[in-house]
């Protein structure tokens, strides 16, 4: 899966970082503009959109910041 996660900022205008997030008591993050591929790869499998979906934290295996 590949979606954008918003962070809240901090006191100061600083943003949080994505640690912050998956270190909190939540469950689950929210995710936006998502796209999911399937998770056996075919040549012809379409990818899927979703303008929002909430994954549990501990599916996510691991996190690369795009920016």
């Amino acid at each position: 899966m590949e979606g954008e996660v918003h962070l809240p900022s901090k006191a100061g205008g600083i943003h949080a970082r994505v640690s912050d997030l998956l270190n909190q008591d939540a469950q689950f993050v929210a995710l936006t503009n998502v796209f999911a591929s399937p998770a056996i790869k075919a040549p012809d499998a379409p990818r899927v959109h979703y303008d929002v979906i909430l994954l549990r934290k501990d599916h996510i295996e691991y996190v690369l910041p795009l920016e």
